[in-house]
């Protein structure tokens, strides 16, 4: 499950939780963006920057990392080093975050110029776990921390119900923290049909009204016309084979179904490739 767009979602909507989760001090207000370097094709996840701008006050370059890459910190000592030449005179540090220690990518020695410190999220999570066990972060990344689709299921009211009510985030952040986590628990979760819609109904009325919400319906309906579509074909087969269908007619019948399907398959890949629009781009 890729995350870094939506990890940036998360901390560009609310910058000052991620001091809690690396648990730093908090320098006063922060701004967080994702950095493009157009020159070398590349981005950092995110530049968290102090408020006003404060040379003395270090800018925070942060990485997450969730799958193998040989290369990922030679591109991050790159990202680093084009930082450093914007801003040469900006104190900066930088902090790798791997979602878990399978990611982590061979050590560089860069010299100690800028000397990444790395962080792991289950130990993060347990961290915060005992320093503030009512963080909303907790509960916006329990889809990515949980170990079984069971817990994670058998929490998600309790995890909705957190971040619907938290005081720690405005309207503007809870609003961009809450359609991260529906996406994520919908990405995650892998049940049938019937079951994901039943925990919507229940659980999470909200999602409906959130554009990816309305795409992933729009996939069910076109999942579930295809599968329809299937089934008729197998029992015209089995009509066939007992010889209630000639040939002609369920040669004709199985090509009319043929080219219903290929449309619907081709408009259910378009909905399933297609990225969610919303705040999480």
């Amino acid at each position: 499950m890729k995350t870094d767009k939506e990890l940036n979602q998360v901390f560009s909507a609310a910058p000052a939780e991620l001091y809690t989760l690396l648990s730093l001090p908090l320098p006063g207000e922060v701004r967080a963006r994702s950095e493009t370097y157009k020159e070398l094709e590349t981005s950092a996840d995110l530049v968290v920057e102090p408020l006003p701008p404060d040379q003395s006050t270090p800018v925070l370059i942060v990485e997450f990392q969730g799958y193998r890459d040989k290369q990922f910190l030679p591109k991050l000592m790159v990202r680093c080093g084009l930082y450093r030449v914007q801003s040469p005179h900006q104190a900066m540090r930088c902090h790798v975050i791997y979602l878990d220690r399978e990611y982590e990518s061979s050590a560089v020695d860069d010299g100690g110029l800028f000397r990444p410190q790395v962080h792991y999220l289950p130990d993060l999570i347990r961290k915060l776990q005992q320093d503030h066990p009512d963080s909303p972060i907790l509960s916006v990344l329990h889809p990515l921390t949980a170990e079984t689709e069971a817990e994670l299921t058998s929490t998600a009211a309790t995890d909705y119900d957190n971040l619907r009510t938290n005081s720690e985030l405005t309207p503007e952040q809870r609003a961009a923290w809450l359609n991260v986590f529906h996406f994520w628990l919908m990405k995650r979760l892998k049940k049938s049909l019937e079951e994901i819609q039943n925990m919507l109904v229940t659980q999470l009325p909200e999602v409906e009204e959130l554009p990816w919400g309305q795409e992933l319906k729009a996939a069910w309906t076109a999942e579930g016309r295809v599968n329809e579509l299937r089934e008729q074909a197998t029992r015209y087969d089995d009509l066939h084979a007992a010889g209630d269908l000639t040939d002609a007619v369920h040669a004709r019948l199985k090509s009319a179904l043929a080219q219903q399907l290929a449309q619907l398959e081709a408009e259910l890949l378009r909905l399933q490739r297609t990225p969610r629009n919303s705040a999480l781009q």
